[in-house]
């Protein structure tokens, strides 16, 4: 009659550490996917934002030639002075939190009109050049700003620096002067945010299913002793009747069913 009782408990404990683990498996994976898509929204908002940000600033800047060149249009300048004073202009024009972001100019022919923090470039031709991945940078952005404006995604060096880092820019054609304005920065600021954020969404999961096992294993220990006091009370009625029947079919009618076992 052991064997019943035990395989009572057992069931029921086997029973109880089944939904422990299911709860617990489901719990998990709901807490790592719910970070990676929290990571992922706020990777993309990033992005979004430096890229409507870059967007933005060309614009302006794109105004304000629109507006130096319709002086030219006034006979208040002509068309070389108005190309100098707005190549003066831009030249100044910073943007960002420390004021380090600036703009270039490039003819659509990949002359390089004005470039603020390399004015030893000035004068070159920069159409044909490749980025590490042998990517012709310099031409996308002429294409895709002549096309109404883009973005374009290549490696370059930053300042003391002799690695290539990840850069992505915005460039706009400015027609009546068959000029390309573009601004761009380096992308893996953003990466090391995301990186960052990353690493501590995974400290705190970590912290999180730490108290998710001891919690398991505590409310498996409960499971436990309540598995083994439900075995016991559901076996000990069938343990009565399986006796009793056996009295039956020796002829032994003298025990009755306590009518406890039967309430």
């Amino acid at each position: 009659m052991k064997k019943i009782t035990n395989k009572i408990i057992l069931l029921s404990m086997v029973t109880g550490v089944l939904i422990a683990l299911m709860v617990g498996t489901i719990s998990i994976y709901s807490i790592f996917r719910i970070t990676n898509e929290r990571i992922s929204g706020m990777d993309s908002i990033l992005r979004q934002n430096y890229d409507s940000l870059i967007k933005q600033e060309v614009q302006t800047v794109i105004s304000v030639l629109q507006g130096i060149y319709e002086k030219s249009q006034r006979d208040e300048l002509t068309v070389d002075e108005a190309k100098k004073e707005g190549i003066a202009v831009i030249r100044s024009m910073r943007f960002g939190d420390d004021n380090s972001n600036y703009f270039w100019i490039d003819s659509t022919d990949g002359l390089k009109i004005m470039q603020p923090i390399k004015p030893q470039l000035e004068g070159e031709n920069s159409y044909n050049d490749q980025d590490v991945d042998g990517n012709y940078y310099k031409k996308e952005q002429i294409s895709v700003a002549l096309s109404g404006g883009g973005f374009t995604d290549y490696w370059f060096t930053k300042p003391n620096e002799t690695n290539p880092s990840p850069k992505r820019s915005y460039t706009l054609a400015f027609k009546p002067f068959d000029w390309v304005i573009g601004t761009g920065n380096y992308i893996d600021d953003i990466d090391a945010v995301v990186s960052q954020n990353k690493k501590l969404a995974i400290g705190t999961n970590t912290k999180l299913i730490k108290m998710m096992l001891i919690c398991s294993i505590i409310v498996l220990v409960i499971l436990i002793v309540i598995s083994y006091y439900i075995g016991k009370k559901i076996s000990k009625p069938i343990i009565y009747l399986t006796n009793y029947a056996e009295s039956i079919a020796q002829a032994d009618i003298t025990n009755e069913i306590s009518k406890d076992l039967l309430e």
